[in-house]
């Protein structure tokens, strides 16, 4: 509401805890505000120091893609997302949406038209399996 309203510092009631004691999902909420309100550097600190945390990593990694992405630098974007497919390790449906923006801006409208494809089939197989789920019950 304060955003909306227009005060000038609307994320400070963010700054009242130490990063250290903030929640995973109030973290991600003050860095998304901070990366939104194009105050990168101090978005840039606060995810240097979560990567010093193990319970926070998986929060810095997500709130760096944001920032490589707010700073249109695509190709690390891209380099995580193939590190972990090498990984085999799957990835959601908003970072895959990610990914294919990535592909896109670097060029790689192959790749990012596969991962299209795959996402629909994806989603076309969830459905149908929900559908016949319901109709079984």
């Amino acid at each position: 509401l304060k955003f909306e309203m227009n005060e000038e510092d609307h994320l400070a009631h963010y700054r009242q805890k130490p990063v250290e004691e903030m929640t995973n999902e109030l973290l991600a909420d003050y860095i998304s505000g901070l990366i939104k309100n194009d105050q990168t550097e101090l978005a840039e600190t606060l995810v240097d120091r979560l990567n010093s945390f193990s319970t926070k990593r998986h929060v810095a990694e997500q709130m760096q893609l944001a920032l490589w992405e707010k700073s249109k630098k695509y190709e690390p974007i891209v380099g995580y997302f193939q590190n972990l497919h090498k990984q085999n390790i799957r990835i959601s449906a908003p970072q895959n949406e990610r990914l294919i923006k990535a592909y896109l801006a670097t060029g790689n409208f192959q790749l990012a038209n596969q991962l299209i494809d795959q996402v629909v089939k994806h989603l076309v197989y969830q459905f149908v399996n929900q559908f016949v789920n319901q109709s079984i019950n």
